[in-house]
């Protein structure tokens, strides 16, 4: 569930969205790496009345491949269809950059760019850049 809780109209759907996940983890060990593929429905239930309905979906085939030295990288595209926009796809792609510092600290970092139709759906953004630590249990 997405709760409609933001304050200013760009930071939130305007909308109580469900989102079902399926995912799944398939190892592969021959390249050191495991292959995440995942599908996302949202859709909206309530909420502002005078914002759009939301409805897309999301499919990302996620890889995850561990290198020398503890280092990893996280390849994430993410395909977006959205049903509100006559099934527009949109995509944006992210690859996280990352090394484990200690048994339980990694740090990383992670730049985006949206590759189709990031001026029409506002799922798919410009770019972005992510800086971070990791705890890890």
């Amino acid at each position: 569930m997405i709760f409609d809780t933001a304050d200013k109209k760009q930071l939130g759907f305007g909308k109580t969205v469900v989102a079902p996940l399926l995912y799944a983890a398939i190892d592969l060990s021959k390249y050191d790496s495991v292959f995440f593929p995942n599908i996302q429905q949202y859709f909206s239930v309530a909420g502002d009345s005078n914002r759009s309905d939301v409805h897309f979906t999301t499919l990302k085939p996620n890889l995850l491949t561990r290198w020398p030295d503890k280092v990893y990288t996280f390849l994430e595209p993410q395909f977006t269809i959205d049903w509100e926009r006559n099934a527009k796809v949109g995509l944006t792609v992210e690859l996280e950059v990352g090394k484990i510092l200690s048994n339980n600290i990694a740090a990383w970092l992670r730049p985006g760019v949206g590759v189709i139709n990031r001026n029409e759906l506002p799922q798919v953004y410009d770019w972005n850049f992510e800086v971070g630590m990791r705890y890890i249990f």
